[in-house]
């Protein structure tokens, strides 16, 4: 039978079959069908539905790619309907209805797609396995536990209940947007392990939650099997002491400044801690100027100025970075300390202005409602080809040196130097050039870990970018993934989900370096081993490279 003959077919019986119908009003959907009364405590059915389906809609008009992830457009709806068919007609509570959804968002596949909030937990009794873990290499060390326990130290994760880890990453990559396998590990070490609730999703076999058993491979390659009990509140926790003291970060602004001498008495270096890039002055007064005039907070503007006209003096020959655990923020930072070691052309270099594709903004309902400041009449100033809402902007992206969305005015500034000009303080100094390259020291280490992610991640690729030494373990953020989050809020149960507004590749040429970048000198267990599990490691480590 021919393709044809065969398609008139299939039409004429589907024909029949809605004539036999009726002609009239469509059928109301079956998941809308009156089902059973609804349980105490819970949602009904019906408000479910059309969150699950509210959800499919943020994701998908918000995100640049939520298919490409998770087994494209037809995988994306195929989880969309197993979560709908899975909602039972006495409706669900909160957190059953969150745990239902879990896998469906997780199939996105990135990081930056995921709930805002999840299962409610308590800090002081996490009720989990009691064990402060780290990753190191693709395992996880102990580096936290109960006094009684302090045998165990240093001592690897083989499994839960007997699951291996090697399954239980398998089942965290279900339940979570995961970037790479250093990624995975850090949810199971933050999250998924120490907390009950979450150990209860991803081990539903484990039942009596007063304790958990564990498999571990001591320091001397012996295994232990431990049977460890659900520790009282604020437990006596015994974990590695340091050789050395690092400055705290105070505040609010997420970063320190130091000269530091190391432990042995070796030459003195600089080192700046950013714990995270949220909370500085340039970066606040991008989103609300007004009220950043009023708070003052403190700028990075001025006090990275500060610190290479004092290296410059003191003739200092090494700088230290130190973004391990750091969970983003916003970039800017980052690119203001570029600017003072290597100057403004080379920044705008390493950034890709004029050169290949870094990055594709998505302009949704939900990324306008993110920043009001900002509106398609003024992005499309000047455009040939103006966006409409849920577009795709690639001004940031470059053919032979021209950017691909061409312009109908004068070319203006390249959207980089807009997004280095939006802040006020910064953009004095920018404009001005006055510090542009004005010291950079022979030698610059960024320490990372696995607990580096987002604007984090930033600074790691960046600096390595410029010929930066990178010591510690590979980031959990992929170098071609997504970024710039935005927040959705269901209308029934209040759940909050992110998704990013960003696709942005920092090696779109190079398919090596897409899921991980690798770090020039890694941590091992060995060399973790050798300091005494420090929870300095890497900057020990690092110091031996000076």
């Amino acid at each position: 039978m021919s393709l044809h003959r065969l398609t008139g077919l299939v039409a004429s019986v589907a024909a029949s079959i809605w004539l036999a119908a009726g002609c009239g009003r469509p059928a109301k959907p079956a998941d809308s069908a009156p089902g059973a009364a609804t349980k105490p405590g819970a949602f009904p059915r019906e408000q479910l539905i059309e969150d699950t389906r509210e959800l499919a809609a943020i994701i998908e008009d918000t995100h640049p790619d939520p298919y490409s992830g998770g087994g494209g457009r037809i995988g994306f709806h195929r989880r969309l309907h197993q979560a709908l068919n899975a909602i039972p007609d006495d409706g669900m509570t909160k957190d059953e209805f969150y745990r239902l959804l879990r896998p469906f968002v997780a199939g996105v596949g990135d990081a930056h797609t995921n709930f805002l909030h999840g299962f409610k937990v308590d800090h002081d009794r996490p009720g989990g396995v009691p064990l402060r873990l780290k990753v190191v290499e693709e395992s996880l060390v102990v580096v936290g536990v109960e006094r009684p326990n302090q045998a165990l130290l240093g001592s690897r994760l083989v499994s839960v209940e007997g699951v291996a880890l090697a399954e239980l990453v398998e089942r965290q990559r279900r339940l979570r947007g995961i970037d790479n396998q250093y990624h995975a590990l850090y949810e199971l070490a933050t999250r998924s392990l120490p907390y009950r609730a979450y150990l209860q999703d991803l081990i539903p076999e484990w039942k009596d939650t007063a304790r958990v058993r564990v498999e571990l491979q001591r320091p001397d390659s012996s295994t232990a099997v431990v049977e460890l009990q659900q520790p009282g509140s604020q437990p006596d926790e015994v974990r590695p002491r340091s050789r050395v003291v690092l400055p705290p970060v105070s505040g609010e602004a997420g970063f320190e400044t130091a000269f530091l001498r190391p432990p042995d008495g070796g030459e003195e270096v600089a080192y700046v801690r950013f714990t995270h890039m949220g909370g500085y002055r340039e970066t606040l007064e991008q989103r609300d100027p007004i009220l950043t005039k009023v708070t003052r907070p403190p700028s990075a503007t001025a006090e990275l100025r500060e610190l290479v006209v004092e290296m410059k003096q003191r003739g200092t020959r090494a700088l230290l970075l130190d973004v391990r655990g750091n969970p983003g923020g916003n970039s800017l930072i980052s690119e203001i300390l570029v600017y003072y070691l290597y100057g403004r052309e080379q920044l705008l270099k390493m950034a890709g202005v004029g050169t290949g594709e870094h990055g594709a903004f998505r302009y949704s309902r939900l990324y306008f409602a993110d920043r009001p400041n900002q509106s398609l009449a003024v992005i499309n100033e000047g455009r040939a080809v103006p966006l409409v809402e849920g577009d795709y902007d690639f001004a940031w992206s470059y053919v032979d040196g021209t950017p691909i969305a061409r312009r109908s005015g004068p070319a203006g500034e390249p959207p980089m130097v807009k997004f280095l000009r939006r802040s006020p303080t910064f953009r004095t100094e920018y404009d001005a050039g006055t510090y542009s390259g004005h010291y950079k020291p022979g030698k610059v280490i960024v320490l990372c870990d696995a607990g580096t992610l987002s604007a984090g991640f930033s600074v790691v690729v960046e600096f390595w970018r410029l010929g930066a030494t990178t010591v510690g373990t590979p980031p959990a953020q992929a170098p071609n993934s997504y970024g710039a989050a935005v927040i959705g809020r269901l209308r029934h149960t209040g759940i909050e989900v992110m998704v990013p507004t960003i696709s942005a590749a920092h090696f779109p040429d190079d398919p090596s370096k897409a899921k991980v970048l690798p770090v020039d000198h890694l941590l091992t267990y060995e060399r973790f081993a050798s300091y005494g599990f420090d929870p300095n490691a890497e900057y020990l480590y690092a110091l031996t490279l000076l």
